[in-house]
């Protein structure tokens, strides 16, 4: 059809791995990736997994939960500063089509206590 575009899905967001799959790559156990992903109890998920019944992520959400990993495992900055990194990227600094996936819309930097992001020439502690 000429002059309409075809609504494409970016192929990087379908839902393609299970908890498990997803786990066994990352390293970290399936318990782990099921909570960040699909949450538990009062703790919202960290990340949009692409599909919640059943639960599928992404190469998109996987990317996602190799930073998490990363800030978690490597640098160990704690879970409510994490969320607390999460919350202000999404309110302050994200645009619309970047808050689905907001720990890899941005370059996060940490001192293995806080996470902070480059904004107008200046470190800035979002947690």
């Amino acid at each position: 059809m000429y002059g309409h575009q075809a609504h494409t899905v970016d192929p990087r967001d379908l839902p393609s791995y299970t908890i498990p799959e997803a786990a066994h790559y990352l390293g970290v156990p399936a318990a782990t990736v099921r909570y960040w992903s699909v949450g538990q109890g009062t703790f919202e998920p960290l990340i949009a997994a692409s599909s919640l019944s059943p639960p599928l992520l992404s190469f998109l959400n996987l990317t996602e939960l190799h930073v998490l990993t990363a800030i978690r495992r490597k640098h160990g900055v704690s879970m409510p500063k994490v969320r607390k990194a999460i919350d202000y990227l999404v309110e302050n600094v994200l645009d619309e089509s970047e808050q689905r996936h907001p720990l890899i819309s941005r370059k996060l930097e940490t001192d293995d206590l806080n996470l902070f992001i480059e904004q107008y020439g200046q470190l800035i502690n979002i947690s």
